[in-house]
């Protein structure tokens, strides 16, 4: 297979994003894991020495960290001090949003969502007046869409590209469908984005972004044309954990108890979890947890819960009672 390689540097790179987010105790786990084979694609397969890459959507750091400790620009054991305020000597700080002044290997800061199209047409300008071919990728949120100021940098990538003075100008746009607050079409819609796009004058294609054949196939599109070029990749938000997949509420936070959760998944893809949801709160365990579970919740009087047997995507809600003996009713619910 051609990116076997590939596959397994995404899977290497989400463990060391829930490490980052654990060590951390805050981070973006959604949107970092929902864009990670785009990223391992740019950084391990496509980008040449003078290519430069902008994260727009600066949320997903841990990503772009984990691509560029493995570049070279420091250490892996500086992933650890992600999002921590003070640094041994020796190592790089490493914020929550990229910092251009603060981490080699970040060619802009970023996070005011919006900014980062305009940030890499100005890069795409300023490699025509250098006369040089050197690409510039990018990548952007669905939901930051929803900014102005993106229709403008729209406008003027093409606007500049028409006039001769931009070239080799490719983005990506993570489309995962949610954002902080729930799903993109409801807080605000910004679909058709590939016809909002083509309006505007860019070359546009539609992919699984989890797929590096794909990724592949419409990049070499994209060096073809007589245009700026876009890629809108459907992803899945959370993507390769589970209990996070298509769930907002893994945006912007994830406990220390769901990150053991995933580093133990990314270990044994076979583990059976539960969901649990109390007051609006979600809780996930190890179906071999009964004891725990029990333990955690043991004021509850009852609880729904869905069960979930991750091996044939079989679901089902139960009630549990919690006078009763939860493992063995949790295990009785499971095998029918």
């Amino acid at each position: 297979m051609q990116f076997e390689n590939l596959e397994e540097i995404a899977k290497q790179t989400r463990i060391e994003i829930i490490e980052m987010i654990k060590e951390a105790a805050s981070g973006h786990p959604g949107g970092s894991l929902s864009c990670v084979e785009i990223l391992v694609y740019l950084y391990s397969h496509k980008m040449k020495e003078n290519d430069c890459f902008h994260l727009s959507k600066g949320h997903a750091a841990p990503t772009l960290y984990s691509m560029l400790a493995r570049k070279g620009y420091f250490t892996k054991e500086n992933l650890k001090y992600f999002r921590k305020l003070e640094v041994p000597e020796g190592f790089v700080k490493l914020e929550g949003h990229p910092s251009y002044e603060k981490t080699p290997g970040v060619i802009g800061s970023s996070g005011s969502l919006g900014q980062g199209l305009s940030y890499a047409v100005g890069l795409a300008l300023a490699n025509k007046l250098d006369d040089n071919d050197n690409k510039v990728f990018f990548l952007m949120g669905d939901g930051e869409s929803q900014e102005g100021m993106v229709k403008e940098a729209m406008e003027s990538a093409v606007h500049f590209y028409r006039q001769g003075r931009l070239r080799n100008l490719i983005g990506f746009i993570d489309c995962n469908k949610l954002q902080l607050d729930g799903s993109v079409k409801d807080i605000m819609g910004v679909a058709p984005l590939a016809s909002k796009w083509r309006e505007y004058g860019w070359h546009v294609q539609e992919i699984d972004g989890h797929m590096f054949e794909e990724i592949d196939c419409a990049v070499s599109n994209a060096e073809k044309q007589d245009a700026p070029a876009i890629i809108v990749a459907n992803t899945v938000k959370g993507k390769g954990v589970p209990f996070m997949e298509k769930d907002y509420r893994f945006h912007g936070a994830a406990t220390k108890e769901q990150c053991d959760l995933a580093l133990l998944y990314f270990n044994d893809p076979t583990i059976q979890f539960i969901k649990l949801e109390m007051d609006g709160k979600k809780f996930c365990c190890k179906i071999c947890d009964g004891g725990n579970i029990l333990r955690r919740f043991e004021a509850a009087e009852d609880l729904e819960a869905m069960i979930a047997n991750l091996k044939n995507k079989n679901f089902r809600l139960v009630n549990i009672d919690f006078k009763d003996d939860v493992y063995k009713k949790i295990s009785e619910n499971f095998k029918q």
